[in-house]
């Protein structure tokens, strides 16, 4: 039950920035989440999802991910992290 309340937190903490920006409501987002395995990248995306929807945000209405696994090469982070830096994702997780 911890790690689904962590997990909810960081959804809606994630949220909270996109929120208070004083920017164009219909401006879509993007998400960059750095992963260092595939392991648990599909459960951590579905709760992520599940604390945006709660906070008025959805996965391609006005959302997108940008996911990045080192698939357990850490390192592979520095320039996976590097990469997400560039192409200028507004929340990193």
């Amino acid at each position: 039950m911890k790690r689904r309340a962590f997990i909810t937190f960081l959804g809606s903490a994630a949220a909270w920035p996109l929120a208070a920006r004083a920017q164009r409501a219909d401006r879509k987002r993007r998400i960059g989440v750095l992963l260092v395995s595939n392991a648990e990248a599909e459960s951590l995306r579905r709760e992520i999802r599940e604390g945006l929807r709660k906070a008025g945000y959805a996965e391609w209405q006005n959302i997108d991910f940008e996911v990045r696994s080192a698939e357990g090469r850490l390192d592979l982070l520095p320039s996976l992290a590097m990469e997400l830096v560039a192409i200028k994702v507004d929340v990193k997780q």
